[in-house]
């Protein structure tokens, strides 16, 4: 079962993640960085946020990734109001490190988590993150906050 862990600041959880074209994981789910320029696909950070249903990327991610949009998403803001944002289908992967094995080297695994998501754009308030990872996500494994400051989240 694959693993992040790090460090919050008691009000925040940032992970790093990759955000990929749907179109290109389901033409080739074996390797969905084929086919991909440049051959270092952009790392963005995520804000992890539990009161958000829906995963949401900023205008960043959509034209560092050229996506284009597949029709417009109702999204409720925290007062109740409604707007009709942009939406996207994109497939989210993790890069975990693994710790060495019986003396091995280690290395790092790319997960891309199955499903694809249909999420709204939204411009991120101060620029802090790219991706507002929400409940979608984070519903698909377990997320442990610790009081030292630590975290886990592992699917």
């Amino acid at each position: 079962m694959p693993c992040l862990w790090g460090r919050h600041n008691n009000s925040q959880i940032f992970v790093p993640l990759l955000v990929l074209d749907a179109t290109m994981v389901a033409t080739n789910p074996a390797n969905p960085l084929a086919g991909l320029a440049p051959s270092n696909p952009p790392v963005f950070r995520a804000l992890v946020d539990t009161g958000a249903q829906k995963t949401m990327i900023s205008p960043d991610v959509v034209t560092r990734l050229s996506l284009n949009p597949i029709g417009k998403i109702p999204v409720r803001s925290a007062g109740g109001t409604v707007i009709h944002h942009d939406g996207y289908l994109f497939n989210v992967a993790f890069v975990v490190t693994n710790p060495a094995i019986g003396g091995g080297t280690g290395g790092s695994l790319l997960y891309t988590l199955g499903k694809p998501i249909w999420g709204p754009e939204i411009p991120a308030a101060d620029g802090s993150f790219d991706v507002l990872m929400g409940m979608d996500v984070i519903s698909s494994g377990s997320l442990k906050i610790e009081g030292d400051g630590t975290f886990s989240w592992s699917w």
